[in-house]
């Protein structure tokens, strides 16, 4: 499909791409040395939002460095937001995060596509949340969560302070030095399928972005 728009400059000011036929799996900002030059992303794929990150540019630079199993500190600003070509009606929504203009393109180099979900969740301070059905959890301000608590399918049950989360993401992941994808994003990922469910416990309100890949719980996760 190649290029779709122009990001619009200014903090905090959308650039709507509308009346799109249909997606390609990649959008790219710019080229692949461009810093993460937005803080929201909105995909809406046959009238369903499948992506919605909203006011977090480290949640969409973790986000996008996860997709593409990379970790530099100016990544690449590649989104992974399908498996492969989808023919549905589509629109993307982009909010920049200060004055740059980079070009928006859409490509891919597959097809029968399914999209991937990323929703953000907000927990309140002193709250919990369960989640289950995912594909990896994304959580920030890392420092605003307490313990999480995790129940594995094998049926070993843990509790991990946010030190430990790191390290266990940074075992089998490319991560910056502190285990993270970004200095304040704490990411689990679940694409083995081992975790059953965690509890995500808030000290202070924080965000977690929920990222489902298409797999046999695609419908379970919809219904949910």
């Amino acid at each position: 499909m190649s290029r779709i728009g122009t990001l619009v400059t200014g903090a905090g000011v959308v650039t709507p791409i509308t009346g799109l036929s249909y997606v390609d799996p990649y959008i790219l900002l710019g080229d692949v040395d461009t810093a993460s030059p937005v803080n929201g992303l909105q995909v809406e794929i046959g009238g369903e939002t499948t992506i919605n990150i909203v006011g977090s540019q480290p949640l969409c630079s973790a986000f996008a460095k996860f997709l593409n199993q990379t970790c530099a500190t100016v990544v690449g600003m590649i989104f992974k937001i399908a498996t492969g070509r989808i023919y549905l009606p589509s629109s993307l929504r982009f909010t920049n995060n200060g004055a740059t203009v980079p070009d928006i393109l859409n490509f891919g180099d597959s097809a029968n596509g399914k999209p991937i979900r990323a929703i953000s969740q907000g927990i309140n301070a002193l709250s919990n949340q369960v989640f289950d059905k995912f594909t990896a959890l994304m959580i920030t301000p890392s420092a605003n969560a307490g313990n999480i608590d995790f129940q594995f399918k094998d049926g070993t049950s843990v509790t991990m302070t946010i030190i430990e989360v790191d390290a266990l993401f940074n075992l089998k992941n490319q991560t910056q030095a502190d285990g993270r994808l970004d200095a304040v994003v704490t990411t689990i990922d679940n694409t083995e399928g081992n975790i059953a469910w965690v509890r995500v416990n808030a000290t202070t309100a924080l965000t977690v972005l929920v990222i489902k890949f298409s797999d046999p719980d695609f419908v379970e996760l919809k219904n949910s």
